[in-house]
Formats: C-alpha cells, sequence, structure tokens
C-alpha cells in the first residue's frame, strides 16, 4: 500500500508537470502579459479640459531636448526617427519597430508615432496594389507582434503630406499605381481587389472613376493598415490620422490636378478609418513677401471650407508645424495665439526640428516668444497625453 507521503509527493509532481506545461503565469511571463493587454483598446485622445498636446519631429538628434530648453515645458509627443526602420526602403530593409526606443520614451512620458510600408510608389518597388493583394502581409504581421510587444498606445500614419513631399505620386496612378503625374489619366485607373473576407465594405466607395486615383489608393491603404492590424492582428491600441495634408499658401492648384487636390474628398474616403484629422502648417522663411497675417488668412480659409465643415467633430493634430526662418519670434506669438483663441479644435501640434529648413525652436528670442506664449495660457499647453480610458502616462509632470 502506497503511503500518505508518497501520494502527496505524487499530487505535487504532477502539479508541477500542468503548470510547466500550460505555463504558470508567474514572474516575468505575468508582467509580460500584463504588458501586452495594458493598452488593449485605448487611444490617444483631446485633452479632456482643451488645449493643445505640445509635440517635436526628431529630425536632428537633440530636436526634443532643444525645444524642451527653450520653452520650459516638457513635450507630450517625441517623433523620434528611430523608432520605425524600413518605411521607405521596402527593397532594402525589413520593415522594424524599436521597441527599446519606443518602451524609453513611454517610460519618460511621451507617446511616439508609428506607421508601415509608406503608402507611395516612389519608395522602391511598393505599391499600394501590392499591398492590398497581400504581398507584405508577412512583414506586417512581424510588425504586428512588435507593436503587441509594446501594447501601449501610438499614433499611425499611413504617409506623410499627400499633397506636400508626396504630391507627384500620391499614392500611385497608372493601371499599377506604379507611376506619378505623368501617367496622364489622374482618375478611372484604379480598380480595388476583391474584398477581404470578414470585412465587406472594406472598399466601399472606392473604384470612382470621377475620383483622383492617387487620393483613392491613399485611402484603400489606410483602410487596409486599419484593417490588418486592427481587426487581424487585434492592435486596438493605434491611433490613426489623416497623413498631414499640408495647408497650402498658394492661390490654387493647377487645372489639370485640381481633381487630386480635395481634401474633402480625401477625407469623405478615411472617414471611419481615421482618430485624429492631420494637418501640416509652415510659415517659411522663403517667403517673406507673406507677412504672417497672410499665413494665417490661408490656415482660415482651409480651416473653414474644408474641416470644420466635413470634420467638425474631430480633433485635429498639426503633425508638422514650423516656424522658420525670418522673423520667428513673431511668427511664433501670432500662431500660437490665433490657435488658441479661433481653433479649439486644435489639439496638438508637432514642430518640426530640421535645421536645413531654419524650422527648430532654440533657446533665445524664439524660446522666449514661446514661453511667453504658455505663461499667459499656461493650462492650454499639455505635456502629458491623456488617453481614452482616463489614465496617462508614467514620467508625466
Amino acid at each position: 500500500m502506497k503511503t500518505r507521503k508518497h501520494w502527496l509527493l505524487t499530487y505535487v509532481l504532477i502539479l508541477i508537470f500542468l503548470l510547466v506545461a500550460n505555463g504558470c503565469g508567474c514572474g516575468n511571463d505575468d508582467e509580460s502579459n500584463e504588458d501586452e493587454e495594458a493598452g488593449a483598446g485605448m487611444k490617444i485622445i483631446a485633452p479632456p479640459d482643451g488645449g493643445m498636446y505640445i509635440g517635436q519631429s526628431e529630425i536632428t538628434e537633440g530636436a526634443r531636448e532643444t525645444l524642451e530648453q527653450a520653452i520650459g515645458r516638457k513635450a507630450a509627443i517625441w517623433a523620434r526617427m528611430d523608432i520605425m526602420t524600413g518605411m521607405e526602403e521596402s527593397d532594402e530593409h525589413a520593415l522594424n519597430f524599436n521597441l527599446q526606443a519606443a518602451q524609453d520614451a513611454w517610460d519618460n512620458g511621451y507617446v511616439v508615432m508609428v506607421g508601415a510600408y509608406e503608402a507611395h510608389p516612389g519608395h522602391g518597388s511598393f505599391t499600394v496594389d501590392k499591398l492590398l493583394n497581400g504581398e507584405y502581409d508577412e512583414d506586417l504581421a512581424r510588425v504586428a507582434e512588435q507593436f503587441r510587444q509594446f501594447g501601449k498606445p501610438m499614433f499611425f500614419s499611413t504617409a506623410r503630406e499627400p499633397n506636400g513631399v508626396l504630391s507627384q505620386y500620391m499614392g500611385g496612378f497608372g493601371p499599377d499605381g506604379d507611376q506619378g503625374w505623368e501617367a496622364g489619366d489622374l482618375v478611372g485607373q484604379f480598380t480595388p481587389p476583391e474584398t477581404p473576407s470578414g470585412n465587406p465594405d472594406l472598399y466601399d466607395g472606392l473604384g470612382d472613376d470621377t475620383v483622383c486615383d492617387g487620393i483613392e489608393r491613399l485611402a484603400a491603404a489606410q483602410r487596409y493598415y486599419y484593417d490588418f492590424f486592427v481587426r487581424r492582428e487585434g492592435v486596438d491600441f493605434l491611433t490613426f490620422e489623416t497623413m498631414g495634408w499640408v495647408v497650402p499658401i498658394w492661390e490654387g492648384p493647377e487645372p489639370e490636378t485640381e481633381v487630386c487636390l480635395d481634401w474633402k474628398v480625401f477625407y469623405d474616403l478615411l472617414e471611419g478609418y481615421a482618430d485624429w484629422v492631420s494637418i501640416n502648417f509652415y510659415l517659411f522663411g522663403e517667403q517673406e513677401q507673406l507677412v504672417v497675417t497672410d499665413y494665417l488668412d490661408y490656415f482660415d480659409d482651409f480651416m473653414t471650407d474644408n474641416v470644420r465643415k466635413v470634420a467638425p467633430d474631430m480633433p485635429v493634430l498639426i503633425t508638422e508645424l514650423g516656424f522658420c526662418g525670418e522673423q520667428v519670434p513673431e511668427k511664433i506669438t501670432q500662431g500660437l495665439n490665433h490657435f488658441l483663441s479661433n481653433y479649439p479644435e486644435i489639439n496638438g501640434f508637432m514642430l518640426w526640428g530640421d535645421y536645413d529648413m531654419d524650422c527648430q525652436i532654440e533657446p533665445g528670442q524664439e524660446g522666449d516668444a514661446f514661453k511667453a506664449v504658455i505663461e499667459a495660457n499656461p493650462d492650454m499647453f499639455k505635456s502629458c497625453v491623456s488617453l481614452s480610458d482616463g489614465s496617462t502616462l508614467p514620467g508625466c509632470e
């Protein structure tokens, strides 16, 4: 007959075997699971009490620290260029998310911006048509796993400046979407593929022969990324913005390209697949024939005729804001006060930190002008983002 001690030892061994086989859920594994679930379903929202998140793009290393030193405030959004690699190099480098850099930023109170392959055929052999046919799904699934390991809210951008730096190609022209403006036919050559199973409405409204193919392809790419990451891969903590449409400071488009420069059409195709409206706005240095009020008049026209007509309830993020060149203190003072006085929907901005364009805010007269506006409106400049569950980030002041 087996002794009680023998039976007890047997039960202990069985219990240990079951724990090992099913995962004990202890130690670092618990912490990892908690990290993966920490951001589930959360989005970056507008400041509950109004105001604007301070943000900085890091084109030149140290740009964020320079801004913070200049204005005496911590930033809330940090667009680090080392967070995502391979976005513009689909032929040369694998798409990759720098998990450690993102974690370091989060621990210090900054949200970051991510993306996937930029939806632009000017980068190697990439085309939106290939994306929609699933040719990059393996890479996207690998990045989705990296996102899940991080597990915290981030802004997601499909492309940058459709009517600016990408305007020659936008999302692509021609039958295969691999050509630019010179393709000749700007409409009627894009047909979405068969709708992926599980989301029969994914391409509703696309394939319209009267709408610019470049805009339609950009919209299709955003819908695909949203569907892939959120629905298919469960990465539901990404906050999608609308690619930073440039606020034009010119009289109007050339007649032959006007069909591709209608922001209202562009936004209508993204509606339901975006959480924030994003625009880019520069008070340039090389156009000094324009005084500050001229720039702001162009801004008012765009906001009134476009954003407020079709997206009146959406928060607005200026993904590139540049006070550049000459008269920078005057541009800062008038520009920031204009936003505060007229546009409560502008809930964040990201300063462009490019020294080549002379847009970096530095200590001295530029920083002093910025600080003066902050000191006059201390509650309207936010150094930490709010999340949809009511929480905020660690390391925030």
